[in-house]
């Protein structure tokens, strides 16, 4: 699974705006700060954020952005740069899993849960252990059986 991070362009001094005249700004993205740039949104009038969705983690992006209207473009902004945080790492895996056969052909798992961040536990099952692995149940986060 591929993490995506958000980061959101903001112009700082309160109920001022960029430009008096726009029509709408132009926010463009480079990977360097230097060259590469492209546009990848217009926000309209009286626009002054913009967030940038679905970046991948851990990654430095620059932005810069310009006025336009119906005479022409402004000149650009100053180059600003954020770093999207760190992908997420999956949790621990379990250990110590055991099997032991139940009455009325049940059989009880139990194992030590080693994380402290998961969602909870998908149990799979195998007629060999080697291949054909189906999920067949699944148990909430801090759960250590299940039957």
């Amino acid at each position: 699974m591929a993490w995506r991070c958000p980061v959101t362009l903001y112009y700082p001094y309160g109920e001022e705006r960029w430009s008096a005249s726009e029509d709408s700004f132009k926010i463009e993205r480079s990977s360097n700060g230097t060259s590469g740039w492209a546009q990848i949104a217009t926000v309209g009038v009286n626009g002054s954020s913009y967030t940038n969705s679905g970046l991948a983690c851990n990654t430095t992006y620059y932005y810069r952005a310009r006025a336009y209207n119906t005479v022409g473009h402004s000149s650009y902004s100053n180059v600003s740069s954020a770093s999207t945080s760190a992908c997420p790492s999956p949790p621990s895996a379990p250990s110590n899993l055991s099997a032991s056969a139940s009455m009325w052909g049940n059989v009880q798992l139990t194992w030590s849960d080693n994380s402290n961040d998961e969602s909870g536990f998908k149990i799979e099952r195998s007629l060999d252990g080697a291949s054909g692995w189906t999920q067949f149940a699944t148990v909430g986060a801090n759960n250590t059986s299940s039957t």
